[in-house]
C-alpha cells in the first residue's frame, strides 16, 4: 500500500470557515474498511518498522514504490465511486475538466483558487470568449494522458500554481509540459506562479491572466514565461485595466 497525503490551500482554507457536510458514523462506518495494520508494536512477533536498505535491495523498495503509485489512479476510480454510492456526492477523479472542449485557451491550476478560475470562465464565456479551465485533483500518480486530453484542442495553455522550483519554474508547470510532450501536442504554455505564503489571487489577476492567455493564443504575448503574480506579471495591469473598461462600458450604458 502507498501512502497519502492530503494537501490543502493553508490560510484560504486552514484560517477560514465555511459549512461542511459531515457524515453520521454509520455511513463512515459503511464506507471505511475494518481497521486492521502489521504496523506495530507486538511483542509476540516483533519486527522493525520504519527501517532503510542498502543499495543492493533499496531499488526495488523505489522501484515498487513507483510501480504501485502508477496503479493508483484505478483504485481512485474505485474509491470514487463507492464514495459517491455511500455518500451520494460524486467527484470527477483524477481531473475536472471546465468549459474545455471547445475552449481557445486553457488555464490549468489545482486547489481552491479553481474556484476563481471557474468563476472567471463563466463570465468569459458570457462574453462569447472560449475560455476553459482544468483543475488538477491527484498530482500523483500524474494524470499525464488525462491532462492531454484535455488541453489537445487549445491554442495557448497556462499554468497557476503556488509553488516554485527555484532556479526552474513551477513544479506543475513542468508536469503539463511533460504531459503535452508526451501526447505530442504542440501549444505555447506560459506559467503562473501566486499565492505564496496565503497573499491573495484577486479577481483582477486572475481575469489578467486570461487575457495573456489571449494574447498567447494570438502570438501577441510579449510577458515572461515564468511569472510572478504582484511582482511582475503583465496579469496584474492586463486583468485591472480589462475590469475598469468593463465597468467604464456598464457605467456608460447605464446613462444611455
Amino acid at each position: 500500500m502507498t501512502p497519502v497525503m492530503v494537501n490543502i490551500d493553508g490560510f484560504a482554507l486552514t484560517h477560514t470557515y465555511e459549512m461542511v457536510d459531515v457524515p453520521d458514523e454509520a455511513a463512515a462506518d459503511a464506507f471505511l474498511p475494518a481497521y486492521e495494520t502489521v504496523n506495530r508494536f507486538d511483542f509476540e512477533n516483533p519486527v522493525n518498522i520504519g527501517f532503510s536498505a542498502g543499495p543492493e535491495y533499496n531499488r526495488y523498495f523505489k522501484y515498487w514504490a513507483h510501480h504501485d503509485m502508477n496503479d493508483a489512479a484505478a483504485v481512485v476510480e474505485h474509491v470514487e465511486a463507492r464514495f459517491a454510492e455511500v455518500f451520494g456526492r460524486q467527484y470527477p477523479g483524477m481531473v475536472e475538466e471546465y468549459c474545455c472542449d471547445d475552449a481557445e485557451f486553457v488555464l490549468v491550476t489545482l486547489g481552491s483558487i479553481a474556484g476563481l478560475a471557474r468563476a472567471t470562465v463563466d463570465a468569459l464565456r458570457e462574453a462569447g470568449v472560449a475560455a476553459g479551465m482544468l483543475r488538477i485533483r491527484y498530482l500523483r500518480p500524474m494524470p499525464f494522458e488525462q491532462i492531454a486530453q484535455a488541453l489537445s484542442g487549445a491554442r495557448a495553455i497556462g499554468v497557476l500554481e503556488k509553488d516554485v522550483s527555484f532556479g526552474a519554474e513551477g513544479t506543475v508547470f513542468t508536469n503539463v509540459n511533460s504531459a503535452l510532450q508526451r501526447a505530442g501536442i504542440v501549444a505555447p504554455t506560459v506559467n503562473f506562479v501566486g499565492g505564496l505564503g496565503g497573499d491573495d489571487i484577486s479577481a483582477a489577476q486572475m481575469r489578467g491572466i486570461y487575457e495573456c492567455l489571449s494574447q498567447l493564443a494570438e502570438g501577441a504575448f510579449e510577458g515572461p514565461r515564468v511569472s510572478f503574480l504582484g511582482v511582475d506579471s503583465p496579469a496584474d495591469e492586463l486583468g485591472a485595466s480589462a475590469l475598469a473598461k468593463e465597468a467604464e462600458a456598464r457605467t456608460e450604458g447605464e446613462v444611455a
